[in-house]
């Protein structure tokens, strides 16, 4: 056994001009993705206040209120310029395209929603600025959501009240206070609730978890690209003369899987510890040498297992294809998997991509311990069932053969 991954290791060394082409291609193709993703980010983070223009035809007190919580939220601020005007002024800008929408309050605004009575609020969008017309458009169903929730809180308790029969000035006085409290509040953004954020992995920085969903993109691609180093073994004279030593077909597939590990787990290694110079320290050199050997050999084992299955060259790179791609989709190499639809995660909990990233993420201490441990497990039941389907395999080929 060990001859064969001698006789493994000779032949790849031997084909190191394509080993080189097979190595260094896909580091410049991730390069040069990241080059442009880091153009469309550099363009999106200058993208310009739009503006908005507010048109309060109920001019009260409360709308008033509203529209300076508006005008000072910090977080509303730093992307929408509010423009407070009159609706014909309001409507030149629209037509002059210098406004994204146009927000009406509409009069007795105030009053319908003391009474409980939901008045809508006018929006009008600019056709030739959809992206910003919609942006506020859900900012103003947010806003009729809260006042919704505001409106119930009120109705709750004056029936409580009602129900405990207190009297009509006390109900009064505190139904004018939940106006304050719940309205008010609510519709100006206010600072009635406590608020807590608790921030996930890499929502400081993404650039973090680009550099290693890229990395184990590349481990994904040697992997495939390695087993072209070992085309050799195809050729049916070299196949009688393993045979004749005694050598079977699975035999030359472990090896081939454990030649191919141990000439890729040095290379990944080594891209390992210079990724530590972007802020993502490995957590231990042990873990990082089992996580990277598992997830080596995982690729590879299942790249042989389809090899074995599938003969044919090009049905063999097709299907490997298409599941790299489905692999990089639902896997999260693209974008982190808590923004997918519920459809397209759970897709992505079948994808090797998944929990490969995940036990990286542990790797470089981006991870709980519990993940960790979850992702090793998974990963190692796909390798011994890919070995296991590679042995089934080979064996129904050989009782073929002899019928």
């Amino acid at each position: 056994m060990l001859w064969v991954v001698w006789f493994q290791l000779k032949m790849m060394v031997q084909n190191w001009k394509m080993g080189l082409v097979l190595l260094i291609a896909p580091v410049l193709f991730v390069i040069g993705l990241g080059i442009v993703a880091n153009q469309l980010v550099s363009e999106e983070a200058r993208v310009q206040l739009f503006k908005v223009a507010v048109v309060d035809q109920d001019d009260t007190l409360e709308t008033k209120f509203v529209i300076q919580q508006l005008v000072q939220s910090k977080h509303l601020s730093s992307l929408i310029d509010t423009i407070q005007t009159d609706e014909a002024h309001a409507w030149q800008l629209m037509q002059e395209n210098q406004i994204a929408a146009m927000i009406i309050l509409p009069q007795g605004f105030s009053r319908e929603v003391k009474r409980g009575n939901n008045t809508p609020v006018e929006v009008i969008g600019n056709q030739r600025q959809p992206l910003q017309s919609i942006l506020v458009r859900y900012l103003m169903e947010s806003a009729a959501h809260f006042t919704s929730a505001a409106q119930s809180g009120i109705n709750t308790i004056t029936y409580f009240l009602r129900e405990e029969n207190v009297s009509i000035e006390e109900r009064q006085e505190e139904f004018r206070k939940s106006i304050v409290r719940f309205s008010l509040h609510t519709l100006g953004r206010g600072d009635i609730y406590d608020v807590q954020v608790k921030e996930s992995v890499f929502q400081k920085d993404l650039l973090q978890y680009y550099l290693l969903s890229c990395y184990l993109l590349l481990m994904m691609i040697w992997s495939y690209g390695i087993l072209f180093l070992t085309q050799e073994q195809k050729n049916l004279s070299l196949r009688q003369r393993l045979l004749s030593r005694g050598i079977t077909d699975v035999q030359v597939s472990l090896a081939q899987l454990m030649s191919a590990v141990t000439l890729l787990l040095p290379i990944t290694i080594g891209l390992a510890l210079l990724l530590s110079y972007w802020d993502v320290e490995v957590d231990s050199p042990s873990h990082m040498i089992a996580g990277l050997a598992v997830v080596n050999g995982v690729f590879v084992s299942f790249f042989i297992m389809l090899q074995t299955v599938f003969k044919s060259d090009r049905i063999y790179q097709w299907i490997s294809v298409v599941t790299m791609m489905l692999g990089v989709i639902a896997g999260g190499h693209l974008l982190p998997r808590v923004y997918f639809p519920a459809w397209l995660e759970k897709l992505g909990e079948y994808m090797i991509n998944t929990w490969a990233l995940q036990l990286v993420f542990s790797i470089f201490g981006q991870a709980e311990e519990q993940d960790a441990f979850l992702a090793y497990n998974v990963l190692v039941g796909i390798l011994l069932g890919c070995i296991l389907l590679i042995c089934l395999a080979h064996h129904w080929q050989k009782r073929r053969w002899k019928t």
